[in-house]
């Protein structure tokens, strides 16, 4: 369902310290996502549903990146909400790129300096 929240990603410089916190209070459990050049894992509940990927920016390309919970929101086509997106302001920070299993995404600042990230539902 396009046009709203699916996700979020929490960047942060102390993961560990993160999916700690999470885990005693949400109860949620990590594993490990492959392949990222970076160090990042998959939040679920208790019941296995998906809740967010924990990013440990310290040991990534942009180790000052803030501190922060960023929101994805599921857009129809990627490409051309950007190019709406940016012809109302919107600044688009990272990508589009494809993300194995998730689609394409990218990351924006609205106007207003807001910043989330949208992507494609991969295609079947």
């Amino acid at each position: 369902m396009p046009d709203r929240p699916v996700w979020a990603i929490l960047l942060s410089r102390q993961a560990q310290a993160s999916m700690h916190f999470y885990g005693e209070v949400l109860g949620w459990r990590f594993e490990v996502v492959e392949g990222p050049d970076y160090p990042c894992w998959i939040a679920r509940t208790q019941d296995g549903d998906f809740r967010a990927v924990f990013v440990d920016t310290s040991a990534s390309g942009f180790p000052d990146a803030a501190e922060l919970w960023l929101p994805h929101f599921t857009v129809d086509d990627l490409d051309r909400r950007l190019a709406e997106a940016e012809e109302h302001g919107a600044t688009v920070l990272r990508g589009p790129l494809d993300v194995p299993g998730f689609g394409r995404a990218a990351a924006l600042r609205q106007p207003g300096g807001g910043i989330a990230a949208w992507r494609s539902p991969p295609h079947s």
